[in-house]
């Protein structure tokens, strides 16, 4: 067809249908090969297609879009209701979705994505703009975004998640693999990675981080509940927890560390800065603190505590190794260590200092 068609009823093709020009059905359209469009596709009711899809413009469907092999529109793609494709989805524009959006394969998006519904996918999604999600996103295979995602709902990824600007989530953010971000994070929500997670800037959680692997953050991370690891975290700016800190593994902080719970180490913990615990601190391995140690109840040691500044303990202070101290050490309680302890300024007792080795 060399102009436009016009069809108030079904259209149904058993094989190729090319279009030069616009292409406006109030029905459904159903076709068994392939549709080629060089211009505009307007769809009022359900368009099927057992075959590829290409459009060159605008496509536009008030109801469902079936699609059992590959689709690529060069402009913009609008949805008012489902979307399914079984295949591969390319679009150059923008795809807009009232409803539903199901991919057995990849979508690879060069502007905006913008749903309020679910979407669900099964392989690779790529976007190369914003992405605005009213509702779940489910990927079981590499997303890759080069610019916002907001989330409403919550998002699920079952391999890698690579962000290249802001990712803001206001329910749970779930990632199977790997989690790479090159800017801010903002969670309202649970974030769980079961592997690493990357993060070259300010990081925002306001409920529970779990991580199986390492966590690697250039800046600042805040978490306003639970900070649980299973491998060992890396901040290379301040980290700030409002509730508690339990680690498996490292802990290693290039500025201030604030706690106001508990903090659990089960290896090193170093710190090159301050450490404010609001309260029990307790190691199960070394504790190397290059600023003031400040801990509001009890401090509990398995191995050596050494602190290159001054240490003030307002409960008790068990080490159950060496204490090494550089500057001075104040403890308003007792103070039990089971090995040397060294000090090479002021040693201040405001109670009981039980030694069972040297006190040099």
């Amino acid at each position: 067809m060399e102009d436009d068609l016009v069809v108030e009823d079904d259209l149904v093709m058993e094989d190729d249908l090319v279009m030069k020009y616009d292409l406006v059905m109030e029905d459904d359209v159903v076709l068994e090969d392939d549709l080629v469009m060089e211009n505009d596709l307007v769809v009022k009711d359900d368009l099927v297609v057992e075959d590829d899809l290409a459009v060159k413009d605008d496509l536009e469907v008030e109801d469902d879009l079936v699609m059992k092999d590959d689709v690529e529109v060069e402009d913009n793609l609008v949805v008012e209701d489902d979307l399914v494709v079984k295949d591969d989805l390319e679009v150059e524009d923008d795809l807009v979705m009232q409803g539903d959006l199901v991919l057995e394969d990849y979508l690879v998006m060069k502007d905006e994505l913008v749903t309020e519904n679910d979407v669900v996918m099964k392989d690779d999604l790529e976007v190369e703009d914003d992405h605005v999600l009213k509702d779940n996103l489910e990927v079981e295979d590499d997303q890759v975004m080069k610019n916002d995602l907001v989330m409403e709902d919550y998002l699920v990824v079952k391999d890698d998640l690579v962000m290249e600007d802001d990712l803001v989530v206001k329910d749970d953010l779930v990632v199977e693999d790997h989690l790479v971000m090159e800017d801010d994070l903002v969670m309202e929500d649970d974030l769980v990675v079961n592997d690493d997670l990357v993060l070259e800037d300010d990081r925002v959680v306001k409920d529970d981080l779990e991580v199986e692997d390492d966590l690697v953050m250039e800046d600042d991370l805040v978490v306003e509940d639970d900070l649980v690891m299973e491998n060992r975290l890396v901040v290379k700016d301040e980290l700030e927890v409002e509730d508690d800190l339990v680690l498996k593994d490292d802990l290693e902080v290039e500025h201030d560390l604030v706690v106001e719970n508990d903090l659990v180490v089960e290896d090193d913990l170093v710190v090159e800065d301050d450490i404010i615990v609001e309260d029990d601190l307790v190691m199960e391995n070394d504790l190397v603190v290059k600023g003031d140690l400040d801990v509001e109840r009890d401090l509990v040691m398995n191995d050596d505590l050494v602190v290159e500044d001054v240490l003030v303990m307002e409960e008790d202070l068990e080490v159950e190794d060496d204490l090494v101290m550089e500057n001075v050490l104040v403890v308003e309680d007792d103070h039990v260590v089971k090995d040397d302890l060294l000090v090479e300024k002021d040693l201040v007792m405001k109670n009981d200092l039980v030694l069972e080795d040297d006190l040099w």
